[in-house]
């Protein structure tokens, strides 16, 4: 799942292109994946994770790491998508295959593919992973386009940005959102030990930072049998 990101020479990027290019001929015949479909610029707002702008990033594809690669991730069709020129210099936008992809980092986030975590998964999606440990946590965002028609979104707009965290363990995803669904993780001992620790940290589980959530997840499998 690409802990280990490793800096790669032109001539790797230049593999990654050459094979999106031979998916993708001229006449936009493909394999695996599709040309990526640009939603309309009249429709309010954009449906990208954080951002509309490309964003350089790691693209980590059957075990081989591809770097310095221009990405954006579509939460509405939830695909990844990335920016490549061919060696006639035609540029394209890739929605890559989801069975191909084995993670992704775009800006400082590393979203992984939901087959590297659970076994047999149908419907692949990507979620981001804030810590990773025999209890793990991982966020998955969403973003859904609203049938809004006026003056200042003629073609409908796209919602704000949402997320759901989850705690992942033995191959089960479990909504934490809350901190009355985190406790629910914990037996009745270990829940007073988790809220002594936030009270003596004066964490506020609702405004907790990611990284105040990593120490919190290396509080509990540290000090919590589970």
């Amino acid at each position: 799942m690409a802990q280990q990101t490793n800096s790669n020479s032109s001539k790797e990027i230049t593999e990654l292109y050459n094979l999106a290019e031979s998916h993708y001929s001229i006449n936009d015949e493909y394999i695996n994946g599709f040309i990526y479909p640009v939603p309309k610029i009249r429709i309010l707002g954009d449906p990208y994770f954080n951002s509309k702008d490309w964003i350089e990033g790691s693209l980590f594809i059957n075990g081989r790491t591809y770097s310095g690669i221009f990405m954006k991730y579509d939460l509405i069709i939830d695909e990844l998508i990335i920016k490549v020129k061919t060696e006639l210099n035609i540029e394209r936008l890739i929605a890559i295959n989801k069975s191909q992809v084995d993670s992704f980092q775009i800006g400082t986030s590393l979203f992984v593919n939901s087959g590297n975590l659970v076994e047999n998964e149908n419907n692949n999606t990507y979620y981001e992973k804030i810590y990773q440990g025999k209890l793990s946590v991982y966020r998955q965002f969403q973003k859904t386009f609203i049938e809004m028609y006026n003056s200042s979104s003629p073609e409908g707009k796209f919602s704000t940005q949402k997320s759901n965290t989850y705690i992942f363990e033995n191959q089960k995803f479990t909504n934490i959102n809350s901190a009355k669904s985190f406790y629910a993780c914990f037996d009745k001992t270990e829940q007073d030990k988790i809220r002594k620790y936030l009270k003596t940290k004066n964490i506020t589980y609702k405004k907790m930072t990611d990284l105040q959530m990593i120490d919190l997840m290396n509080f509990c499998n540290t000090n919590i049998s589970h």
